[in-house]
C-alpha cells in the first residue's frame, strides 16, 4: 500500500481503468458495447476498496503503537 504521491497515482490509475476498458469496447472489431454504467460502477468499487484498506492501514498503525504487555 503505497503513501503519498504513489497511492495518488494508484488511485487515479485504477480509477482511469474502467474508462479505458469502455472506450477499448467502442472498436468495431470487437463487437462490444459502451457501458457508462459500468464505468460508474467500477470506480465506485475502487473507491469503496481504496477507503477500506486505508482503514486497515490506520488500524494496524494504531494497532503497531500499542505496547505489547512482556508476556508475549
Amino acid at each position: 500500500w503505497p503513501s503519498g504521491p504513489k497511492r495518488l497515482a494508484a488511485l487515479l490509475v485504477a480509477l482511469a481503468t474502467p474508462a479505458a476498458i469502455e472506450v477499448a469496447q467502442l472498436l468495431p472489431a470487437l463487437h462490444r458495447t459502451c457501458q457508462a454504467a459500468d464505468v460508474v460502477n467500477n470506480s465506485i468499487g475502487v473507491l469503496i476498496g481504496f477507503a477500506v484498506a486505508a482503514g486497515v492501514e490506520t488500524v494496524m498503525a494504531a494497532w503497531r503503537r500499542v505496547p505489547q504487555s512482556p508476556n508475549n
